[in-house]
């Protein structure tokens, strides 16, 4: 009995002894102030965070600035917009006008290389010199029959037309055939080439012999 008694009075006096040990030992104050609000932290929980008052001509300019800075915004925008948008057509225009160039080129090309065209150029040269060769000997008729053959191949062409009439006009005033026919022909031609001033002295011939 005495000596259990003692053994649990030796384990109360460690217990209290280590109890004083943690005390001393503790980081906090006995009186832990850490838990204390602080006068000022309290202010602050209970009003809130305090807000610098802006003034009226402060808010101005920043409202101000806002709004020029918006419209340089705007402005960088619709010059991109602009700028693209020529881009682009300025693109389309010179791709369809490279297309369209490139296609006449190919055509006029392929056309003028064609050994049908050659063919036709040939003939057509060749009753244009005979044609002349007639006209020299004054053989009016066969000048106008090959001029005519020409004619056939490449209708459009001023020299075969305007030797035509010449034709017309020799045989008219020496032979006194095809007036009206070149007198006519000479009207159309110079209605079509009003500065071809070799027609006139064609037209003077017709027009001497009455027929105006």
């Amino acid at each position: 009995m005495l000596g259990g008694f003692g053994s649990i009075q030796g384990m109360i006096i460690s217990l209290r002894n280590n109890k004083q040990l943690l005390r001393k030992k503790s980081m906090f104050k006995k009186d832990r102030s850490f838990l204390q609000k602080d006068e000022l932290q309290y202010h602050a929980i209970d009003s809130g965070i305090k807000v610098e008052k802006i003034s009226e001509s402060e808010l101005k300019k920043i409202r101000l600035k806002t709004l020029s800075e918006n419209r340089k915004q705007n402005r960088r925008q619709f010059v991109f917009i602009i700028s693209a948008f020529t881009i682009i057509l300025l693109f389309l225009f010179v791709a369809f006008n490279n297309f369209n160039i490139g296609n006449t080129q190919v055509t006029s090309i392929n056309y003028e290389e064609s050994q049908e065209f050659r063919l036709l150029k040939e003939k057509y040269l060749f009753y244009i010199k005979d044609g002349d060769r007639w006209l020299k000997k004054h053989r009016y008729h066969n000048a106008i029959f090959q001029y005519r053959k020409a004619q056939e191949i490449f209708p459009d062409e001023f020299d075969v037309q305007y030797r035509l009439a010449l034709g017309l006009c020799y045989q008219c005033q020496y032979k006194f055939k095809g007036c009206e026919e070149g007198n006519s022909l000479i009207d159309k031609l110079l209605l079509t080439y009003p500065n071809k001033t070799e027609l006139d002295s064609i037209k003077k011939i017709f027009n001497h012999w009455g027929l105006q």
